[in-house]
């Protein structure tokens, strides 16, 4: 009996933190020079397309501003980079079931416990456009639950979003890396 107790904590805890838990992922143009880019300014008519909330627009915008000003970057009239955004939402459902009798701490067995479940995953991404060219130089992706929170525990998640997405920029370059594609190009 010990050991199915310890073994329902242990997986109670991986489902509790694999439920918080944010997929981050980046992709970049290997040809460009990042260390060239030191300012930046939202693109106003990619975030105007975005079809979330005026709140959660601005919690967005006001994050990655936080995020890239203590990284050294400093919001510009004329930048080097346009920063964009785009969100989706996904619900998942799912039908499980059991056939036969089974145990349950709250009352014992049930011939047919079926049951009707669905997931909400939310995802973020942030586009880094280089402004002289108008190409898309770098993007970055997050994936996690953001549905059924409000105001301050909703800035937290969306700050945590923001902050481990633009934890992968600049992407890890060498200098013979850039060198080597610019003599491509």
């Amino acid at each position: 009996m010990k050991f199915k107790t310890v073994l329902y904590i242990v997986l109670s805890g991986f489902l509790f933190t694999n439920c918080n838990s944010i997929l981050v992922l980046a992709d970049y143009n290997y040809r460009v020079d990042f260390n060239q880019y030191n300012t930046y300014a939202f693109y106003k008519p990619g975030i105007d397309k975005v079809e979330i909330s005026d709140l959660d627009k601005q919690r967005i915008l006001e994050s990655i501003d936080y995020h890239l000003q203590n990284t050294g970057f400093t919001k510009s009239e004329t930048p080097d980079l346009l920063i964009s955004i785009a969100t989706e939402v996904e619900e998942d459902f799912y039908l499980s079931g059991y056939s036969g009798w089974y145990w349950n701490p709250w009352f014992w067995g049930n011939p047919n416990p079926y049951g009707f479940y669905s997931t909400v995953s939310s995802r973020l991404y942030i586009d880094l456009i280089d402004a002289e060219s108008g190409r898309l130089i770098w993007q970055g992706y997050g994936e996690g639950r953001l549905q059924h929170l409000g105001g301050f525990e909703k800035e937290n998640r969306i700050n945590e979003f923001v902050e481990k997405i633009l934890s992968k920029y600049p992407p890890n370059q060498t200098s013979s890396e850039v060198s080597n594609t610019n003599r491509q190009s």
